[in-house]
């Protein structure tokens, strides 16, 4: 059976070797080192939506004749940052609850895209 850890706050990983005082320090942190640890991965969160831009760019030819495609585009990104939520819930509570681990990311990233991208 796999150990039970606890969360580092953020979007810090769960370690086997945490302890309650893990959580204490997340209380004890002020909001700005809780904000500097969410930069790198809203700054990965901000390139990926960047590319949105370059991949519409390439299609302005078809949404000039056909406006109504562009508003569409809010709803997709809407539904795509439910996915992720749902995602991030999801292996969040597995995490927690112990069922996975560190040794399982490769296969769960691989399971999460699929599943993303089969249902959006």
């Amino acid at each position: 059976p796999k150990k039970q850890g606890i969360s580092h706050g953020g979007h810090g990983a769960v370690s086997d070797d945490a302890s309650p005082s893990d959580i204490e320090n997340y209380l004890q942190s002020s909001f700005w080192q809780i904000a500097l640890r969410r930069v790198p991965w809203l700054s990965l969160f901000l390139a990926s939506l960047s590319m949105t831009t370059v991949i519409m760019n390439g299609f302005e030819h078809t949404l000039s004749k056909q406006i109504e495609l562009a508003y569409f585009v809010p709803l997709l990104i809407g539904h795509a940052g439910n996915t992720g939520g749902q995602t991030v819930g999801t292996v969040l509570s597995a995490l927690s609850t112990g069922a996975v681990d560190g040794k399982d990311a490769s296969r769960i990233i691989l399971r999460e895209a699929m599943s993303g991208l089969t249902i959006g």
